[in-house]
Order: structure tokens, then C-alpha cells, then sequence
């Protein structure tokens, strides 16, 4: 009964592992390599076989040259096309983030103009409360009496 547990651990650890490998792409890295040094291995055995006098040609020094040269361009192209894969990935990935980003401010800034809405209509209430509030605690002057008419000296007969 305990053995079940550790294979079933064990094919679960196997399964992750080949999924991040291909994940990485770690299997085509290795056959680049491994088709490369072949190659060089394949240039360098040529050369080897050569005589002294076939290996002192300048046919077969520019031979070997530019064998060993499109394999190492070869090698090299391989790189740069995985790493422009990799920054366009990362660019996209820093893209969707940005409009992540910008999107989430957004919506902060119209639940905040929402709000400040709220906020001044709010305070537009309370001034007119407070302007009813003192019309009609605060007393009213009263109204000055109006002085008598005045008789004039002389005025009567």
C-alpha cells in the first residue's frame, strides 16, 4: 500500500519535470547543441585527415573556414531567434500589464470623481442647510419707528 503512494509521487514529479523541460524547451536547446558539436566534430575530422600538403592549401584553409563558420552563425542564429522570441514574450507580457494598470486607474479615477460628485452635492446640502439654519435662527433688526409729522411753526391759523 505504501508503494502505490510513491509511484503515483513519483510519475506526478516525472510528468512536472518533462513539462517544465518543455516549458524551457530544453529538448530543442540540446539537439542544437548536439547537432552543432557533431558538425564540428565532422569539420575537425576532415581536417585531421587531410594531409600536411591538402591541410597547407588555401582552397581548404578557406573550406574549413567557412564550414566552421556557418555552423557557428548557424549556432548563433539559433540563439539570437530564441531571444528575440523571449523579449517579444516579455514585451507582450509588460504590455498586458501596462493596460492592467492603466485600467485599474481608471476605474479608481471615476470611482473617485464619482465620489467627489457625491462629496459636493453633499456639501451643497449642508450650505443650504446652514444658510436656512441661520435665516431663520438669527433675530430680525426691527423695523425703525417712523418719526411723527412735525408741525411747522406758523403752519396753523
Amino acid at each position: 500500500m505504501g508503494l502505490e503512494l510513491w509511484v503515483a509521487l513519483t510519475t506526478a514529479l516525472v510528468a512536472a519535470f518533462t513539462t517544465y523541460l518543455q516549458y524551457r524547451q530544453v529538448e530543442g536547446t540540446l539537439i542544437q547543441y548536439n547537432q552543432a558539436a557533431t558538425n564540428l566534430v565532422n569539420v575537425q575530422t576532415w581536417w585531421l585527415a587531410l594531409s600536411g600538403e591538402e591541410q597547407a592549401k588555401q582552397e581548404n584553409v578557406e573550406l574549413l573556414v567557412d564550414h566552421t563558420e556557418k555552423i557557428l552563425e548557424s549556432e548563433l542564429t539559433g540563439w539570437v531567434q530564441q531571444m528575440q522570441d523571449a523579449l517579444a514574450a516579455l514585451r507582450d507580457q509588460q504590455s498586458k500589464q501596462l493596460v492592467e494598470r492603466t485600467e485599474q486607474q481608471e476605474k479608481e479615477l471615476a470611482e473617485l470623481r464619482e465620489r467627489q460628485k457625491k462629496d459636493q452635492a453633499e456639501l451643497s446640502k449642508l450650505r443650504n442647510k446652514l444658510e436656512t439654519t441661520r435665516k431663520t435662527s438669527l433675530p430680525q433688526p426691527a423695523s425703525a419707528p417712523t418719526p411723527p409729522a412735525r408741525n411747522e411753526p406758523g403752519g396753523e391759523a
